[in-house]
Parts: structure tokens; C-alpha cells; sequence
């Protein structure tokens, strides 16, 4: 057996020299393949484009008669006209009743300022910029640097003014702080005595008189201390020091101020302390008290003009610098606008006015709906028997207006809790017949039933449609598969369904990059295109979906490119490995009997069947030119 084998493979060194040679290059590039990360995977890309979105829902049922049905409106209202009478006999499409359109017109109207407005604010977001509002704009930022220098300006000349303010509180200082330590260190009460104790013991018998000459002196001494620094830092500046040495000066002299003001204060509640006590007492009031209460009011006069004045200009300066600070802000953002002006708007901007404007479309595409609803008309051609209204009866869309008698031919099916929620009367459906394969018929729901039907805790809800034309090749019983459009969504950015991602409660797609995105052409391979850089998440706002495509609502524009499916680098090697075991086959097919129609034992102890066909021959010859080139 082992000399028959060597015999085999003495005989064949050609094709084996091949099949080892097949075997290994194949080896190598699954290797290769199997080794390689996602920069070999391909990218089928589409394109984002408009379209009209339907959805639809279908059911199966049978094909009925009936023999009457109750004509109902679809909106509600007062009953302005009827325009049959039992007995006549109305053609599909006639008028039946009218319910008062006032609303359902104003609505219409409405609808449409609304749209031309919408259409407007788009028109002058894309219109060029015109030269009224871009000079507007200039004037604006000139003003608002005008302003800031006026700003400045008024700043220094605070500054200017609060050095004269602060010198004036200096000259009008020296003879306050003069008489006050006059009027508390002098002896003309009691020669052997300060005026201060000299007060206090006038009043001896005071529970207070302590108290006030204490406060009174270390009040004084305070002021005395705060003003003799003040006046210090006060002489060792000028009028062209610093805008920070100026304001601590301000602020410098008013905590003087207020301290003098404090010290006056003292003073005058010990001198009136005196001055009270000895009037209840009916004593002699000396003369030098008279003398000093009157200085006191002066002083203190004259405090308060100065405390004012330097809390003016204080008040002044943080004004000047608020001014700076806002003329600043309007700069910057006259700046902004102006450039935003010259700029145009941005994509974001006019995507949001174009969806507002088909937000509009479709408010009046609804509103006149509704004013069409105003209008009943009969569903068929028929006979009236009944005319339930009328003029000025109220009704709504469950009331039966009139009922019409005909051989309509009719679908009737059942449809689940989900779907049935989706239909609604009036909604355009086309339906097949199993029996009939090239006839499809056009119809309307006609009735839907108010409440479902439970089965073994299924809930179904069973619908008619109406035929808009009968068909004498459609027979009672028949089975009839209806499809209902429940939406249409014209002029709508779409993309197909399976492009969509989500995470959570995000949506998004995968893009190519920037940097990607100039290299592509207009169309994408079906075979996939590869990208340098891996693909950007995108995020999505998403509208109604099917299974195939969905309306995108923000987050993509029309011609935008967006990934559709990812061939990855194993769906790769999947197709290599395939195209190696053909060549293989090709290649053994054409050898005669080496390999037979038996098997070939992979080292895992694995088979594989060998095909000798002439097909698998001719697939591996081409395979092998493909390969040598």
C-alpha cells in the first residue's frame, strides 16, 4: 500500500508541487488576514437624500358584500346643508352633508400665514446680506467703541477731580481736628482742669457723665490718630500719582471721616449731657458750653460735606469702571454679530428654518384635511335608504349621517392591538387575492371596530375596506391581503434603517472622517470602500421608521455620506478561503486520478470533498489568472 502511495505522488510531483504551493500562499494570506486589524475592513457608504416616508400596516381576511352601510363624518360639528333624500340614488364621490367648515377654513388660513411666514424667515436667512444691515452693524460697533472711550475718558477725569475732592477734605480738616482738641483739652472751664473733666465734674451726680467723657476722649484720639496718617500719605502724593494710590487715598480718607464723625458724635452727647443735666438742676450754664456746642454743629457740617463728597466720587469711579466693563461686553458682541453677518448663516440655522417650514406644510396639509372632512360624500355608487340629520344637528365621527344600500364588494380582516392603533377610517389601502396573482385593487377603511376582540390574551380588532371600484373577477370568500398606508410623509430626509445605531435613548450613524470625506466619490462600490481613519458616531434626531427606511429630523443633511454596513476583515478571509478550496478543487479536478472522488483529510482530521466537475475547473483556471497577474 505504501509502494502504491509513493508510486501515486512519484508520478504527480507536478500537481503536488502546486497543491503544496496553493496550500501555503492561501495559508499565509488567511494569516495575514486573520492577524490584521480594522484598517482592512470595508465601508459600504450611501447618501443621504429626500424622499416621501410611508408606513404601512397589512392583514389577510376575506373578500364580503355588503348590502348597507352607515356613512359617518370624520370631525364633528353642526350640520349647515344635507343634500339627498332617502330613495336617491348618489354616485361615489357625491355630496351627502355639510358640517360648518368655519373652523376647519380659519385653520386652512392660519396654516398657510404660518407656512408663507416660515418660507419667508428661510428666504431671508439664505438671501445675501444686504448693505443696509451691514452698515447697521458697523454703526453699531462703532458706537459701542465710542462708548467705551467716552467710558475711559470720564475714568480719568474721576480721577482728576477726586485728588481735588480729597485735598479740599485736607483743608477743611486741620481746623476741625483743632477746635475738637480744643474744646476737650483746653482750661478755660476750670483753670487746674481739662475742659473734658472739667464738664464731667459739673455733673458729677450724672450715673453717665464717666462713660460720655470716655467716650468722648477715646473718640478723639481715634480720629486724632486716623487723620495725622491720612494727612501723612495725603502730602507724600500729587495729582499725577497713581489711578490705585488715588483710590487708596479715597478710601483712606473716608475711613478719616468716618472717624472724625464718630469723635464729633462722642463729643456732642457729653456736651449735651452737661448742658441737659444742669437746666433740670436750674444751674448756671458756663458760657464756654454755649460757645462749644455751637463749634460742634459747625463741625460736624463740615465733616459731612466732605464724607459726602468723597463717597460721591467713589461712587463715581466704580460707575466709570461698570461703563468700561459693558462698553467692553457690547464690543464684543457687536463684533460677533457683525461677523456672523458677513458670515451668513450656519448649517444648523437654516436646517432648523427648513424643518420649521415643512413642520408648516404639514400643519396645512393637515388643517385641510380636516376642511375636506367638513364635506361627506358617499364612499360608493348606492341607493340613500336613510337620512338620519339634519340642518343644524350636531354630530361627530361616531354618528351615522346617512346609510347607503349597494352589492359593495368589501374586504374584511383583522389586525393586532399595534397595527389596528396605526389605522384609521378613510386611509388608502391596495389589495391582493391569492386566487387572482396579477389584480390589485384600490380601497379606502370603511369601518374599524370601537373595541377589540380577545382570544386566548390575543386582542384583535376586525376592519372593512372598501372597494373604490368593483371587479367581476373578485368573488365572496376569497382571500384578500391588504396593505393600509397609515402615514405619507412627502419631501423628508431619509436614510435606510439598518444604518441606524442606538445606545440607550441616542440615536446615530457612523460617518467618514473629515479627512475621508474629500477623497470619496459621488457614488460608493457595493463592494466597500476603505477609509484611513476609523468612522465618527453621528448623532441623530429620528422620525417614523420601517423596516427599510426612517426620517431623520436633525443631525444629517441631503447628500450627507453615512455608513451603511461594515464588511469586517473575517468576512474577508471567509471569501479567501472559499477561493482557495476552488482553486484547489480546479487544480485536482484536472489532474485525473490522483485525488479520485475521494476525500482529503485536513491535519485537524477534518474532510473535504473534492469536486471534478468541469465548473469547478473553470472557476479555478480563473481564479489562477487572476492570481498570476
Amino acid at each position: 500500500m505504501i509502494k502504491n502511495f509513493l508510486h501515486i505522488v512519484s508520478s504527480h510531483k507536478i500537481i503536488v508541487s502546486i497543491i503544496i504551493i496553493v496550500v501555503a500562499v492561501g495559508g499565509y494570506f488567511e494569516y495575514r488576514m486573520l492577524t490584521g486589524n480594522s484598517a482592512n475592513d470595508l465601508y459600504v457608504l450611501t447618501s443621504v437624500r429626500k424622499g416621501t416616508f410611508t408606513a404601512t400596516v397589512s392583514g389577510s381576511g376575506q373578500v364580503i358584500t355588503s348590502d348597507s352601510l352607515d356613512i359617518k363624518p370624520k370631525t364633528s360639528g353642526d350640520i349647515i346643508y344635507v343634500g339627498v333624500t332617502a330613495g336617491q340614488k348618489v354616485r361615489s364621490g357625491q355630496l351627502i352633508a355639510e358640517i360648518d367648515p368655519t373652523d376647519a377654513q380659519k385653520a386652512v388660513s392660519d396654516a398657510k400665514t404660518s407656512l408663507e411666514t416660515a418660507k419667508l424667515q428661510l428666504d431671508n436667512l439664505l438671501a445675501p446680506v444686504d448693505a443696509l444691515t451691514l452698515l447697521q452693524a458697523e454703526d453699531l460697533l462703532t458706537q459701542a467703541r465710542e462708548s467705551l472711550q467716552n467710558s475711559q475718558n470720564d475714568l480719568v477725569s474721576t480721577y482728576a477731580s477726586a485728588y481735588t475732592d480729597i485735598s479740599n477734605a485736607y483743608i477743611a480738616l486741620p481746623s476741625v481736628m483743632t477746635g475738637l482738641n480744643s474744646m476737650l483739652y483746653s482750661n478755660t472751664i476750670n483753670k487746674s482742669q481739662n475742659n473734658v473733666d472739667a464738664y464731667t465734674n459739673l455733673i458729677n451726680n450724672s450715673p453717665s457723665a464717666y462713660q460720655f467723657n470716655q467716650a468722648a476722649v477715646s473718640g478723639y484720639q481715634a480720629a486724632s490718630v486716623a487723620y495725622t496718617q491720612a494727612l501723612m500719605d495725603f502730602k507724600n502724593s500729587n495729582i499725577n500719582s497713581s489711578t490705585s494710590t488715588i483710590e487708596a487715598l479715597l478710601s483712606e480718607t473716608n475711613n478719616t471721616l468716618k472717624a472724625i464723625s464718630v469723635a464729633n458724635s462722642n463729643i456732642k452727647n457729653l456736651l449735651d449731657l452737661v448742658s441737659n443735666t444742669m437746666q433740670q438742676a436750674n444751674l448756671k450754664i458756663p458760657n464756654q458750653l454755649n460757645i462749644d456746642e455751637a463749634s460742634m454743629q459747625s463741625y460736624i457740617s463740615t465733616v459731612n460735606d466732605q464724607l459726602s463728597t468723597i463717597l460721591g466720587v467713589q461712587n463715581s469711579i466704580q460707575s466709570d469702571k461698570d461703563s468700561i466693563v459693558s462698553a467692553q461686553r457690547s464690543i464684543n458682541e457687536k463684533t460677533l454679530s457683525l461677523a456672523n453677518i458677513k458670515a451668513g448663516p450656519d448649517d444648523l440655522t437654516i436646517r432648523a428654518a427648513q424643518i420649521a417650514v415643512q413642520q408648516q406644510q404639514d400643519n396645512l396639509t393637515t388643517a385641510q384635511q380636516n376642511l375636506d372632512y367638513c364635506y361627506i360624500r358617499a364612499p360608493f355608487d348606492g341607493v340613500i335608504s336613510k337620512i338620519n340629520v339634519q340642518k343644524g344637528d350636531p354630530v361627530s365621527s361616531g354618528t351615522a349621517v346617512a346609510t347607503i344600500i349597494t352589492e359593495q364588494q368589501m374586504a374584511q380582516l383583522s389586525l393586532n392591538e399595534v397595527d389596528a392603533a396605526k389605522v384609521q377610517i378613510g386611509q388608502a389601502a391596495t389589495m391582493t387575492f391569492d386566487a387572482i396573482p396579477n389584480l390589485t385593487v384600490d380601497g379606502q377603511v370603511s369601518e374599524l371596530d370601537a373595541a377589540g376582540t380577545v382570544s386566548q390574551g390575543v386582542v384583535t380588532y376586525n376592519l372593512q375596506i372598501a372597494f373604490n371600484k368593483q371587479n367581476n373577477l373578485v368573488k365572496p370568500g376569497m382571500t384578500v391581503t391588504a396593505v393600509i398606508v397609515t402615514e405619507n410623509r412627502p419631501n423628508v430626509l431619509l436614510i435606510p434603517s439598518s444604518a441606524i445605531k442606538k445606545v440607550g435613548n441616542r440615536n446615530y450613524v457612523l460617518v467618514p472622517s473629515e479627512s475621508d470625506l474629500s477623497g470619496l466619490s459621488a457614488t460608493s462600490s457595493p463592494a466597500g470602500v476603505s477609509l484611513k481613519n476609523s468612522p465618527v458616531q453621528k448623532e441623530i434626531q429620528i422620525g417614523p421608521s420601517n423596516s427599510i427606511l426612517t426620517e431623520v429630523l436633525s443631525g444629517l443633511s441631503e447628500g450627507d455620506k453615512i455608513i451603511l454596513r461594515t464588511i469586517t476583515t473575517s468576512q474577508a478571509v471567509t471569501t479567501s478561503t472559499q477561493s482557495n478550496a476552488n482553486l484547489l478543487r480546479g487544480l485536482t479536478g484536472g489532474a485525473g486520478g490522483f485525488i479520485g472522488g475521494g476525500t482529503f483529510r485536513t491535519p485537524a482530521g477534518g474532510a473535504t470533498r473534492m469536486n471534478n466537475s468541469s465548473t469547478g475547473s473553470t472557476a479555478a483556471t480563473q481564479q489562477t489568472a487572476s492570481t498570476s497577474h
